[in-house]
């Protein structure tokens, strides 16, 4: 009897028990799937944290170039969705080839560039730090996207202006060895957070290590000419690792120069020295934390329904449905990343070869076409493809593409609508889709709604700002510049409290020792602008983490340039004096100059900086006088790209203390 009970109420149990197990089984899966559904935002380091706010200031900091005259934040404008206003930069030595990429949500990515020649983000900027961009030394090639050199086009000042000529004598000038070592200073340990682990994986910028970022035995430079080409990966590590020729050690060797940076390394490192891995790293810790912020979309996506009106919900139909947007940019759960991390040949490449007027046109254009993906894998069938990007914050960053071809989200979404672009290699997911007018306005309507109320990146209150800056000033004799006229601007990244105008310029005087005292304001940096052009050789900008500094102006004199040009046409407000540190025959420079319009072919180094100081227009021609510091180590001549009507010519002229040279434009180069 109690036997049969007992079996009786195992049998009763039996079937709860697997009730219970079925339940606990569907409810696994169901939480798998909702797992799986939505794409987990890898961790960024705090805004807060010393080593982010470091690599803030790197970003914005135009001498963390290698011209010192162009800045991360240049090409990448936080108030632009961290992209260009521009369709093309000028960048380094020469101008880009691609549209500037947006930063957003790059941590834990891969492949990044348009083309995806750099494996972590970390290898890209240390890429940035080395040789000039378009020179094809060992550890960096010429790559379409990193193609440029030079400034930014500014109005030039229209008062006349006089020509006095020069009094002085010259002076024996030895020109100066070109900077051609590499980073000197070891990585330390502290560095190695940055460095790649042996898979080819970025390690966490907030993570600790204790092994030296040097480079493995299979990452060696290629010494053989039989041997191929580093990998873009061999390259960015080496570069990383501060393994180089160049600029890979003048960038860091100009930023501890004068130490203005010394508080804030001390701050995230625990010694002063700087290195190209600790810049890179730096600034890879910056762009990591830099995360997009909640849009009306995401209230949406959470329930609110209210956060989209009715045009923008049937454009969100539209994007997830017929226009078949989602192929390529992801539509998950949680924070959508509206990217796939992949390349894709949407035809714009082959578009700017087949757009050609003419057959002449026809076949420059295809010698330049851009080969995206295909340039850095050499694999035939990705020729043409491009890194799409991700969708958030798009309304704010026009131009579009990779080439910025497109200026507004409506030109997209018609190019997209009517099948991209025709081309062998098209993406086999692209279809032409009907799309009316109000089709078309709803794309855009539901795109708008991906952008961000809040800027992201935005920089925190940061303790470790000084209350205020003390500057001394002395000539390269160490003699007080007392009485000079300053000006003082706030620049840089925004803090909490800061206008969104920009800050009014204030113009102070150096004291009888030659020092000027300051509060830096609502803003990373104050720019500290000398008169005549003159400049600190490790820039103008001073972090706001900087109490004291000493400038050693190493000048003896300016140079004078006279410019003569065609009536009306642009002057430049300011000219480059560079020297070629690797030359070519001068007759196959100009040729490639004309029909690459890339100086690929030479390293340039820049010396100095030609100021306009007026222009005047006279018997049929423009005439503009430029002035430049000269520093104690300059040689005795530069050389200058100019603009010309049709694009840039190369010009050698001198460079001597209160001496003048004259160029003449409409008739080759006439010495005075």
């Amino acid at each position: 009897m109690t036997s049969g009970n007992s079996r009786t109420r195992r049998s009763r149990r039996f079937p709860l028990l697997v009730a219970l197990a079925a339940t606990l089984a569907s409810l696994f899966v169901a939480a798998a799937t909702r797992v799986g559904a939505a794409t987990p935002r890898p961790a960024a380091p705090s805004r807060g944290d010393a080593l982010v706010e470091l690599g803030r200031r790197l970003f914005f900091d135009p001498a963390v170039s290698r011209s010192g005259d162009n800045s991360c934040a240049s090409c990448h404008e936080p108030d632009h969705g961290f992209s260009s206003r521009e369709r093309i930069n000028d960048d380094d030595f020469l101008r880009t080839r691609r549209h500037s990429q947006p930063l957003l949500d790059l941590a834990g990515g891969h492949a990044f560039h348009w083309d995806g020649e750099f494996d972590t983000v970390s290898e890209l900027v240390a890429s940035r730090l080395g040789e000039p961009s378009g020179t094809p030394g060992r550890f960096s090639r010429p790559t379409a996207a990193s193609s440029g050199y030079g400034s930014s086009p500014a109005t030039p000042d229209p008062r006349p202006v006089s020509f006095p000529s020069p009094t002085s004598a010259p002076r024996e000038v030895t020109p100066s060895a070109s900077n051609s070592g590499g980073d000197s200073r070891p990585t330390t340990p502290s560095d190695a957070r940055s460095a790649p682990s042996p898979a080819g994986t970025s390690s966490s910028s907030s993570s600790a290590s204790t092994t030296p970022a040097t480079p493995s035995p299979s990452t060696a430079p290629v010494t053989s000419s039989s041997a191929p080409p580093p990998t873009p990966a061999v390259v960015g590590r080496l570069a990383h690792a501060g393994v180089g020729k160049g600029g890979v050690g003048a960038v860091a060797n100009r930023v501890e120069a004068d130490g203005r940076y010394g508080e804030a390394f001390r701050a995230a490192y625990g010694t002063s020295d700087v290195t190209t891995a600790r810049l890179a790293d730096a600034i890879t810790a910056f762009v990591e934390s830099i995360r997009s912020t909640t849009s009306p979309y995401d209230r949406f996506a959470a329930g609110d329904t209210t956060q989209l009106d009715e045009p923008a919900r049937r454009g969100f139909l539209l994007f997830k449905g017929r226009a078949g947007c989602t192929q390529c940019h992801l539509l998950t759960a949680g924070h959508a990343p509206f990217t796939d991390q992949d390349f894709h040949n949407t035809g714009i490449a082959r578009r700017a070869v087949d757009r050609a007027t003419n057959p002449a046109d026809a076949l420059a254009r295809k010698s330049r076409e851009d080969r995206g993906h295909q340039f850095s894998t050499t694999v035939g069938a990705q020729m043409g493809q491009f890194k799409t990007p991700t969708l958030r914050d798009v309304a704010l960053r026009a131009p579009y593409m990779h080439d910025g071809s497109f200026e507004s989200l409506e030109q997209v979404v018609r190019f997209y609508a009517n099948g991209a672009h025709a081309n062998e290699g098209l993406d086999r997911r692209i279809r032409a889709f009907d799309a009316s007018t109000e089709d078309v306005n709803d794309l855009v309507a539901f795109l708008r709604s991906l952008s961000g109320s809040v800027r992201p990146g935005r920089a925190p209150d940061f303790g470790a700002r000084v209350a205020q800056t003390t500057v001394r000033l002395l000539d390269a004799a160490g003699r007080p510049l007392a009485g000079l006229e300053v000006t003082l601007e706030g620049v840089g990244d925004r803090l909490p409290g800061a206008s969104f105008e920009p800050e009014s310029a204030r113009v102070v005087r150096t004291d009888e020792r030659g020092r000027l005292e300051f509060a830096p304001s609502k803003r990373t940096h104050t720019k500290v602008s000398l008169p005549g052009g003159l400049r600190s050789p490790q820039g103008a900008w001073i972090p706001d983490t900087c109490a004291s500094l000493e400038w050693r102006l190493p000048v003896e004199g300016r140079a004078s340039l006279l410019l003569v040009l065609e009536r009306g046409a642009a002057v430049a407000p300011r000219l480059g004096a560079d020297v070629r540190t690797r030359a070519f025959p001068d007759a196959l420079r100009r040729l490639f100059l004309i029909v690459s319009d890339k100086t690929f072919f030479d390293a340039r180094h820049r010396v100095g900086t030609y100021e306009l100081v007026g222009s005047a227009e006279v018997a049929g021609k423009t005439y503009a006088r430029y002035l430049a510091w000269v520093s104690t180590d300059a040689p005795s001549r530069v050389s200058l790209l100019l603009p010309t009507p049709t694009g840039r010519t190369e010009r050698e002229t001198g460079f001597l203390p209160n001496q003048e040279t004259r160029i003449d434009l409409t008739a080759g180069v006439t010495p005075r």
